[in-house]
């Protein structure tokens, strides 16, 4: 039946008009209330004829023949895609303007291609404490982590991203849920699906990483005073987060790695893999526990992570992943990589991406690479 309407609002528009609001995209939630209006351009040109949209699971939908019309794009099938498969679909790369509510495409972007494996040895990373900050004036910080996920795709490094679907402060009364409509959290799950297309598998690390007065990330949700219903509902909280997205947890990260051995064996009964070993903090070792019917692998992040920006660090950690074992294992905070890429526009006004190959990940990946590492996933250590 969609694929019907969508068909009628293409026939609808196929005339010339004169709008005053031809160039706007309407987006509506499920239940028909208006919720926001988005200006879409390609290539520079705006919209020529006006879009409905219906934000649904975090994202915004189009009907796929209205869209391609509207840019004169090549004939499609009908029916409704959401924005970041319309992207990856035509090969568009994707400018957010959040204070603005402008959304600039543009044509002719494709994935980078791959580097050959290095090798067969095993290598870890998890993309640590990612939550939706909810500044719609920080646009780049999307787009750079869109940039970054791009860079382990090239390695052909599969990553774990460690998220936090609530984010809170109390003493500022701020409270942001990813699944609530706001044009930064549609660019976050935009994001997300990119991450997850170029490698990323999703984990979990805590439902509001606080508690009580603590601000997101700062604080955790676990440990001692947590009873055994209230760590369950937090687990099931964050799991159903997920879903409403439609991804799947992989993992699982205990916040700050507080817990108690309770809440490690819960943990066990939601998660296949979980971080970290509660029994052996300095083994790298995955170690593997029969729950039921299946296993649980929980592992530790060994060689730890870059524990702030400058080269000193950066140098430290790299030896550490030199002298790993069997798996090099360790975390990243992406805003480390930010101030290395920068974004700027040429002639005719298209983005330019510049990644300085000296950036902290550059040199690990290369790192990597050169002692035969390959970054896997989560799946890679659970496989029976």
């Amino acid at each position: 039946m969609r694929y019907i309407i969508c068909l009628l609002f293409f026939l609808q528009f196929t005339m010339p008009i004169n709008d005053s609001h031809s160039r706007e995209t309407r987006l509506s939630d499920a239940s028909h209330n208006y919720l926001d209006t988005w200006v879409i351009s390609l290539d520079g040109a705006r919209q020529a004829i006006p879009l409905n949209a219906v934000f649904r699971g975090g994202r915004m939908y189009v009907c796929e023949a209205r869209f391609a019309f509207a840019f004169g794009l090549p004939s499609v099938e009908r029916g409704e895609m959401h924005i970041f498969e319309l992207t990856e679909k035509h090969g568009l790369f994707a400018y957010f303007h959040k204070s603005n509510g402008t959304l600039e495409l543009f044509s002719g972007f494709e994935r980078p291609e791959r580097l050959p494996v290095a090798g067969d040895r095993d290598a870890f990373i998890r993309l640590e404490d990612v939550i939706a900050s909810g500044n719609p004036y920080h646009d780049h910080t999307h787009l750079r982590r869109r940039v970054l996920a791009d860079l382990l795709y090239k390695y052909n490094a599969a990553f774990t991203i460690a998220w936090v679907p609530v984010n809170v402060r109390p003493s500022e009364n701020f409270r942001n849920d990813t699944r609530d409509y706001s044009r930064y959290n549609l660019e976050f799950v935009f994001t997300m699906d990119y991450w997850i297309s170029r490698g990323g598998q999703m984990g979990l690390h805590g439902y509001t990483h606080q508690r009580g007065n603590q601000n997101s990330v700062i604080g955790n949700d676990f440990g001692s005073g947590v009873s055994d219903d209230h760590a369950r509902d937090l687990f099931q909280r964050q799991i159903a987060a997920a879903e409403y997205f439609g991804w799947t947890a992989y993992s699982f990260t205990f916040p700050k790695y507080i817990g108690t051995t309770r809440q490690f064996e819960m943990a066990g009964e939601y998660f296949d893999f979980i971080m970290p070993n509660f029994n052996v903090r300095g083994n790298n070792t995955p170690r593997r526990i029969k729950v039921g019917e299946r296993y649980v692998t929980y592992m530790n992040t060994t060689e730890d992570h870059l524990v702030n920006e400058g080269e000193a660090p950066l140098v430290a950690l790299l030896n550490r992943l030199n002298r790993a074992g069997d798996t090099a294992s360790f975390f990243f905070h992406t805003w480390l990589e930010y101030r290395y890429i920068t974004v700027s526009r040429d002639e005719q006004n298209r983005p330019v991406i510049h990644h300085d190959i000296n950036s902290p990940m550059h040199r690990i990946l290369d790192n990597l690479q050169e002692n035969g590492r390959v970054l896997r996933p989560t799946t890679h250590f659970t496989a029976n």
